[in-house]
């Protein structure tokens, strides 16, 4: 995979850090997080939302590390690189889409004990009815972890 790289800080709430680092683009991106929280948290990161009216019924696909939805406005797709996070799909509440009225989104859930923790996703979307461009997930770019590395240790 080749592309920029982008890096943020961030923090969701107090005691809790987030470093993100962006790699790639179109088709396929990948995020790589390292939280720090002082504190268990129940997390959640979507892929990009689908519209169509099968978003609210179904076009769903999801099992141990990915989700998918397909509608006829394309697909959308999240994959866990390298941990054990849980895929589900679910639709969206209405209206949460400016371009459809009816969407659902691709997800990975997890829960985090207090501490330092790393996860890292692909994320794919296409308004390709037929679907998928690339058939795996791209790995995480050694340059993204040099970066990750060099802006928040995993050790302390």
């Amino acid at each position: 995979m080749t592309g920029d790289l982008a890096y943020s800080r961030w923090s969701p709430g107090e005691g809790i850090t987030v470093h993100t680092i962006l790699a790639g683009g179109a088709p396929w991106h990948v995020r790589v997080h390292r939280v720090v929280t002082d504190r268990a948290l129940e997390c959640e990161e979507s892929g990009f939302a689908a519209g169509g009216p099968e978003a609210t019924t179904g076009g769903f696909e999801a099992g141990p590390g990915f989700a998918r939805v397909r509608t006829v406005a394309g697909v959308s797709e999240i994959h866990d690189l390298g941990g054990d996070r849980a895929g589900a799909a679910q639709p969206l509440p209405p209206n949460a889409s400016l371009a459809h009225p009816f969407a659902a989104a691709p997800m990975l859930r997890t829960q985090l004990a207090p501490g330092r923790h790393e996860l890292a996703c692909a994320v794919f979307a296409s308004d390709r009815q037929d679907g998928r461009v690339q058939a795996e997930p791209p790995s995480v770019p050694r340059a993204a972890r040099e970066l990750l590395d060099a802006r928040c240790p995993l050790a302390p």
